[in-house]
């Protein structure tokens, strides 16, 4: 039976392979941390890269533990889907919100590296790579893993609102390299698994992830 500690493992060994992927980076290109310029085609797709095997890790193993059956790939409805595309509009909301508040503390919001890295890549192919991933790649495993493996889990140790919250924290969290980002990508989860309860398949929470990474990437353009 699938357990919060075999999904918590599932979590685990994607975020130590991702790192262990990411610190050859630095080993490969002979470069500081402090230094690197993530920019650099290069760099940025083996950057993206080591996200994808680290999710896929994560993956690979919940499914061999549970089975191909855990996960609802079944198509939303025009209905579920509306809600998906309509949702980005509070999730920008509310992000706006944290981030006038978080000014007003002192803590300003900046786009996120690998946004960054985008925005200042000279490699076309890269910032599609990137941009393709970030938006289709990212929005399937991600939601997969968290949404599919880690919430349903939780949900049935804690309850529904316990169990997406919980969720959502962790998604946040694994995002912390670029701390300002955590507390809004909380409530981008909130709502992903909202949208994973309500329909009960992934298709709804993917296409809002997507919505929400295209939105936030064309927003970040248009602010430089």
């Amino acid at each position: 039976m699938w357990s919060v500690r075999l999904a918590m493992t599932a979590l685990a060994l994607m975020i130590v392979v991702s790192t262990i992927l990411s610190g050859l980076v630095v080993v490969a290109f002979e470069t500081p941390v402090d230094s690197m310029d993530i920019s650099d085609p290069k760099v940025l797709l083996f950057v993206v890269l080591a996200n994808c095997i680290g999710v896929l890790s994560g993956l690979v193993y919940a499914l061999r533990a549970i089975g191909p059956t855990a996960l609802r790939w079944s198509p939303c409805s025009r209905e579920d889907a509306a809600w998906a595309v309509a949702m980005v509009v509070p999730s920008f909301a509310i992000g706006n919100l944290i981030a006038i508040v978080a000014g007003y503390l002192g803590v300003h919001s900046e786009p996120q590296m690998i946004v960054e890295a985008m925005l200042t890549t000279t490699s076309i192919p890269a910032l599609i790579g990137t941009l393709t991933y970030a938006i289709v790649g990212a929005s399937i495993l991600e939601e997969a893993l968290f949404r599919g493996i880690l919430q349903p889990a939780f949900i049935h140790r804690f309850g529904v609102v316990s169990g997406i919250a919980v969720t959502s924290v962790l998604f946040g969290l694994v995002h912390m390299a670029d701390v300002w980002v955590v507390v809004p990508l909380i409530m981008v989860g909130a709502i992903a698994g909202w949208l994973r309860h309500r329909t009960g398949g992934l298709g709804a929470p993917i296409l809002f992830h997507a919505a929400h990474n295209a939105v936030a990437f064309g927003f970040t353009v248009m602010a430089t």
